[in-house]
């Protein structure tokens, strides 16, 4: 039973160096479920488009899902939606970024065009608020020369990237947005995506893992030995 209890105890540990740290990952918690209302939003995301935007589209999806029943869907014309949500964080500390994407069937919201992308920023706030640094990265780009959609329509691709967190930050936006690259003015193209599996997840040392699998099979050994 003992022995039980230390493997599960060393389990419970790399299970929290990987436990979420974004609320509603799947966004199966939303707004106005069960009731007539329509898009339903999902909680603790908040959606944002620019003052100056009229066609963004937020909502989230029963159809398609990656898993749960609900998947999140933004879409915008001559402009750009954005989700993100504020978790907080631990300075110094390595965390991963990933969700699952997919693209829309229809030819007009396809990722195909020349600045018609998915991108990630991360802002990081000291204690009070103040912004310390924000990188950003492209998830999904659209191919400038062939117009080919670089995001399926059909199958879920995964988006994942590791990054440091600077000295003095407390709190980390993680905002997704996607973006329109035809901005002309036009009343047809556009740009849509799917996300789904949102995950944000402390990367836990190597070395660390090491010793603590370590340190497992000594007080079994001594314990098996007598010793």
């Amino acid at each position: 039973m003992k022995k039980l209890l230390l493997v599960s105890s060393l389990l419970c540990l790399v299970a929290g160096a990987q436990a979420n740290l974004i609320v509603n990952p799947g966004f199966e918690s939303v707004t106005g479920e069960g009731t007539s209302a329509s898009p339903y939003m999902p909680t603790d995301w908040t959606a944002y488009k620019p003052s100056t935007a009229t066609a963004v589209y937020f909502a989230a999806k029963n159809t398609p899902v990656y898993a749960g029943d609900y998947s999140m869907k933004i879409a915008a014309r001559n402009s750009y939606g954005m989700i993100h949500q504020t978790v907080s964080v631990v300075a110094g500390s390595e965390l991963n970024l990933s969700f699952q994407a997919l693209g829309d069937t229809n030819a007009n919201w396809m990722i195909d065009e020349p600045g018609d992308l998915v991108d990630v920023s991360l802002k990081f706030m000291d204690g009070q608020g103040v912004e310390i640094s924000q990188p950003s990265f492209v998830a999904f780009d659209g191919d400038e020369e062939t117009a080919t959609p670089v995001l399926s329509a059909t199958t879920w691709q995964l988006f994942s990237q590791d990054f440091i967190v600077p000295e003095n930050a407390q709190s980390l936006m993680v905002k997704i947005r996607a973006i329109d690259g035809s901005q002309d003015g036009g009343t047809i193209d556009g740009t849509a995506v799917y996300l789904d599996a949102v995950s944000l997840t402390v990367v836990p040392e190597p070395v660390t893992l090491v010793s603590l699998a370590l340190g497992a099979v000594g007080v079994l050994r001594r314990r098996n030995t007598g010793k």
